[in-house]
């Protein structure tokens, strides 16, 4: 779940723009709402069960489970979306709200065995708390200040990203009997480092690195904040939540309210929460007999890489799917320690691979082209003797696909919009539907599998946050309970004549399991080892199996070879005492005891449903403009509004602005008006610049249509859009001499931007094989008024020598007579190292060579912390026409850029903060003695 947290980059980067993509929800929806004065949850028609269980559980959280996170509260706008195939959920200020995309995960260790919209609405509502609660004294004035993007620039300078996740984690522990924190898969990576004897840094466990293994911010909050909980009471951090929200502490807020109230400081309560897990697991360790197992594929030494979904082929070969800091995913095959690269695997909402004998499937990410918030999750197929890659399923929620024995059928996961879930068989010739599988109770299902003999579909339900592998017999049409229902969590089938091989946490720790076809429900535990092991295969003579298994450097296959053993009993994980979850009389298994509230159920319509003022802005969107700005918006996105001044470098002048987007409807409309002051640089002789300032008045409104889509590794956007302006200009001066001149008329402007970006690894600095491309054309439609200018720009990257290296190459051009009526505002990026010129025709051609030099992972005193150091090579060639007097002069460089990628305060970034020599080749008009010039510049886009 992803907390959209207002950054202070948000303020120093985001300036006065409306957003591109506006009215991600389909206009054909019918939104209904329920509410109180805790809660509005916003829903379509069809969802009314769900969206009152969330209102529910939001009520009885407010009322009674707040103690370990403090008593503000503040109404919360909550929508259900039900068009994404991806599983997330958010809570975000500018405006506040929150958002749950209602599809889970198919992968149970993702999130454990809680019901997907429980957790959801526990940990996102944990969210809205931990924001409100922080939100007193210096951080409440800098909401006074600039509203909720104020609100958000006072919490996160002031309480770290871990915090929020963490006590949002530990939220859905001590509410339910399940949780992440009594899931192993959330720790694997900290109990590989730690038993490896890998300690690192709070600053490096607090920033992540380009080069190590580190846990992100969720199981390093959790760690810290449930050490807290068990040796300073629950009652310890809603303390130091609100001292730190209030900045009582001026530098490092929430360690010094962390001191004030532990007498510990953050990096030794980091220390200590790290030294005793590691002290609980060595414990651990000694009381266990471990199966030894056998490395398949090697341990990298210098990059983390992971090796998942292993499968065996009848030739004894492993197929998996493997990815790494520097590659993107693909299919790959081993075989006697040699590893063959089949295929690429595209962006997905979360990794899968199935395969049975030559036929291999997965899922990809696609999106509707118009609507951003409608995600699809198609099949792929791939057969490993042809080559032949396809996409089965067009515009589809599929999900866990595998085929047939015979290769005639698929089965898998289908949701819809109702978050109805059900199993499919599918033709795999053209993706229709064949039968699907009863599912009365709608059970959440995952990874169904056939057996050996086609008869049955394998697989694992959810319900009530409860998992059970279960069996249908596709004849009787009997479903059979292979193993009793439990809150640990199972996931990961292989299915063999007699037994379901599945990967499970029954031990505390992820391990491998068997349980027979018949539905004795006699489990037997296959492997016993030091961090974790999930995902297994087991091969046709049932002798050895492969599986996953966590390191220090990433998920590595291995194998074992398989034992009988004595079946198992079940504990379930509430009572294990190694998970150290402290509940309370508050704080405890609450999802059975939030039910029985009333709602009157309405319509949510309207022209502008919901709309909010939410923030007051200071800040800048590029190089060449710097803004302040009071900005609007709604839950569904199809309204933004603004309204601001802002200064254009380029000129040296100030506009006020206002305007807005609608985009419900398939075409969004926009409306800008903006009045201020302009300036041009013109020449009043050959070799004499001169200024020409005057007063521009100006109001326009647009027609855009907004498309991108998603496919393979590749997101491709495409904007047409429109514009029809009315522009007055008046009070003429040159060189600060009035003139007596004006200008009224009338401008259409037409404009279009392509981008087609493939996804990048980790440590890759270029998104290779990537192109874009931009055209505006501007022009006055007024007799006797001369305006006009045609701007154009493509781009491509392409890979360098190494991995992590990348080349672009752009060109750009400008045209726009000088002697024109009237000139647009200047926006052109120009050659580097050369101050801005009038032409009436530039071009440019930039090349960059981008390469990384070293890690660095080192920071001073959470002041900054640098990740590593990058350089750029470059070579500009620009040329600037003036037609006027027959002249063009060459603006070209060349020179090198060292940039280093640093986050600020542990929380702003990462950011590229680059140092800049240009090497003149020729004469700048605007610097004629400048031969070189340094800059100091900030990139935003890593």
């Amino acid at each position: 779940m992803k907390l959209k947290q207002l950054l202070f980059a948000s303020l120093l980067f985001t300036g006065f723009q409306l957003k591109a993509q506006i009215g991600p929800q389909p206009s054909s929806v019918k939104w209904k709402y329920v509410e109180n004065d805790k809660v509005k949850v916003i829903f379509p028609e069809n969802n009314q069960a769900e969206a009152t269980r969330i209102a529910d559980l939001v009520t009885y959280i407010n009322k009674n489970a707040t103690v370990s996170v403090g008593t503000k509260s503040k109404k919360l706008d909550i929508l259900l979306n039900t068009n994404n195939a991806q599983g997330n959920g958010y809570v975000a200020l500018s405006p506040y709200r929150s958002e749950f995309y209602a599809t889970g995960f198919q992968d149970f260790n993702d999130l454990g065995s809680m019901d997907w919209l429980d957790a959801l609405a526990i940990h996102e509502y944990r969210h809205a708390l931990q924001y409100t609660n922080a939100n007193r004294g210096f951080t409440k004035f800098l909401y006074l200040l600039q509203g909720q993007a104020g609100w958000g620039l006072g919490v996160n300078f002031s309480v770290p990203d871990w915090y929020f996740e963490g006590d949002a984690v530990l939220a859905e522990t001590v509410l339910s009997d399940a949780g992440r924190g009594r899931t192993p898969s959330f720790f694997d990576e900290q109990r590989a480092l730690l038993l490896s004897n890998k300690n690192y840094t709070y600053l490096q466990a607090r920033n992540g690195s380009y080069k190590k293994l580190l846990p992100n911010h969720y199981p390093l909050g959790y760690a810290i904040l449930n050490y807290g909980r068990n040796h300073f009471g629950p009652e310890m951090w809603p303390k130091v939540l609100a001292d730190a929200g209030r900045y009582r502490t001026i530098l490092y807020p929430f360690a010094g309210a962390l001191r004030r109230h532990t007498g510990i400081g953050v990096n030794k309560m980091y220390k200590l929460a790290y030294k005793e897990m590691k002290e609980n697991w060595e414990n651990e360790l000694k009381t266990l007999e471990l199966t030894p197992t056998t490395a398949v594929t090697p341990l990298p030494k210098r990059t983390v890489t992971n090796y998942t979904f292993p499968h065996w082929l009848d030739d004894g070969s492993l197929l998996y799917i493997k990815s790494s800091f520097k590659q993107i995913s693909g299919l790959y095959r081993i075989k006697d320690g040699r590893q063959e690269f089949i295929t690429s695997i595209g962006l997905a909402t979360e990794n899968y691979l199935g395969v049975n004998k030559n036929k291999v499937s997965w899922t990809e990410m696609r999106k509707d082209a118009r609507r951003d918030a409608v995600i699809y999750s198609v099949i792929m197929s791939y057969d490993l003797q042809t080559g032949h890659k396809t996409e089965v399923t067009q515009k589809s929620k599929f999900f866990s696909p595998q085929f047939s024995s015979s290769g005639d059928r698929i089965v898998a996961v289908k949701a819809d919009e109702e978050i109805s879930n059900e199993i499919c068989i599918i033709s795999p010739n053209n993706g229709s539907i064949i039968s699907s599988i009863p599912n009365p109770e709608n059970d959440f299902i995952s990874y169904p599998k056939w057996t050996n003999d086609d008869a049955s579909i394998v697989y694992l339900a959810k319900r009530k946050s409860k998992i059970a592998l279960l069996k249908y017999d596709l004849s009787s049409k009997q479903t059979t309970e292979l193993t009793p229902w439990t809150t640990h969590v199972i996931s990961g089938i292989s299915v063999s004549d007699k037994r379901v091989i599945f990967g499970a946490s029954f031990s505390g720790i992820n391990n491998i399991y068997a349980v027979n076809l018949n539905g004795d429900k006699q489990i037997s535990q296959l492997s016993s080892v030091r961090i974790g092991a999930t995902l297994p295969a087991i091969s046709k003579d049932e002798k050895k199996l492969a599986m996953v298994e966590m390191t220090a450097m990433g998920r590595q296959l291995t194998q074992l070879e398989v034992k009988s053993t004595a079946p198992i009993n079940l504990t379930e994980p509430v009572t294990m005492e190694r998970f150290h979850v402290k509940t309370t009389d508050i704080e405890h298994n609450i999802q059975n005891e939030a039910t029985g509230n009333d709602y009157e159920v309405k319509n949510y319509k309207g022209l502008l449903r919901g709309v909010k003022l939410h923030s007051w802005n200071f800040g800048s969107s590029d190089s060449r403009n710097i803004n302040l700005s009071v900005q609007l918006g709604n839950i569904l996105n199809d309204f933004s509004g603004i309204i601001g001044a802002r200064y254009n470098y380029n000129e040296k002048k100030v506009r006020f602005s206002g305007g807005f987007d609608y985009g419900k409807f398939f075409l969004p409309l926009s409306f800008r008006a903006s009045t201020g002051d302009r300036a041009n640089a013109v020449f009043l002789a050959p070799d004499f610049l001169g200024t020409l300032s005057y007063k521009q008045n100006d109001v326009s409104v647009g027609l855009s249509l907004p498309l991108s889509w998603i496919k393979g590794n590749y997101t491709t956007s495409f904007r047409l859009a429109s514009t029809f302006s009315h522009i007055n200009t008046s009070a003429y001066k040159i060189q600060d001499t009035p003139q007596n001149y004006s200008l009224n008329f009338n401008a259409v402007q037409v404009g279009l931007n392509f981008s087609n970006i493939r996804r990048k690894a980790r440590q890759n600095l270029v998104n290779k094989w990537s192109q874009n491309a931009s055209l505006s054309y501007q022009k006055s439609i007024t007799d006797g008024i001369s305006a006009e200018r045609l701007m154009g720009a493509v781009g491509f990257t392409t890979a360098g020598f190494g991995k992590n290296h990348g080349i672009e190459v752009a060109f750009r051009g400008k045209k726009e007579f000088l002697n024109n009526n009237y000139l647009f505002e200047d926006q052109f990026l120009h050659a580097r190292g050369y101050a801005a010129a009038p032409g009436d025709l530039e071009t440019v051609i930039s090349t960059t060579y981008s390469l990384p030099l070293f890690n660095i992972d080192r920071g001073l005193l959470g002041l900054f912390f640098i990740n590593r150091a990058r350089a750029n090579v470059f070579y500009d060639y620009g040329r600037i026409e003036r037609n006027f007097i027959n002249f063009s002069t060459l603006q070209r460089s060349y020179g090198g850029e060292l940039i280093f990628d640093i986050k600020l305060f542990n929380t702003v970034g990462p950011l590229g903060f680059g140092l800049r020599n240009s090497v003149l080749l020729d004469t700048d008009p605007l610097n004629p003695t400048s031969k070189q010039r340094f800059e100091f510049f900030v990139a935003s886009n890593l």
